[in-house]
């Protein structure tokens, strides 16, 4: 069936198109943002023992250079890298069903050039799901979350 500008939507498709929209209200408000600030952590205890099935890192990216972040499944924790003294925290995320977790670097300085931190969460992605990761940096009001995203499947 081809529509045009003059035709409408029938009573029931009327009622399907509201009836997904507000499931897709419902779902968008009961999203939830998990933000913590990381604990400081070595290089070596990030890579240690890591399988290649388990982690996935992204970043730097272009619009955020100086942030690196890994979500590391076996431990269900992410790692955040500061790549360099900007002046900004740096943030990674990985995002599922509507629902964040974000990392926080504090590490702002040269002091922080290197570091790593990681965030240990309660709640795991769900085998088959397929979460984006993203880097990101900010200030004490503001932060922007890189434009690119990395998706990694959980097949465990």
């Amino acid at each position: 069936m081809r529509l045009s500008g003059r035709h409408f939507l029938s009573g029931s498709a009327a009622v399907v198109l509201a009836a997904s929209f507000s499931v897709g209200l419902a779902s968008e408000a009961s999203a939830a943002l998990n933000w913590k600030v990381g604990t400081p952590v070595s290089h070596d205890h990030v890579w240690s023992n890591v399988d290649s099935d388990y982690m996935e890192c992204v970043g730097p990216e272009i619009d955020i250079p100086d942030a690196v972040m890994c979500y590391r499944a076996d431990r269900n924790a992410t790692y955040v890298k500061s790549m360099k003294a900007s002046g900004y925290f740096k943030l990674g995320q990985h995002a599922l069903s509507g629902n964040i977790w974000r990392c926080q670097n504090n590490y702002r300085n040269s002091s922080g050039n290197g570091t790593w931190v990681e965030c240990k969460w309660n709640t795991k992605p769900a085998r088959g799901t397929c979460p984006p990761i993203r880097v990101g940096h900010g200030l004490n009001d503001w932060y922007v979350m890189s434009n690119a995203s990395l998706r990694i499947c959980f097949t465990d």
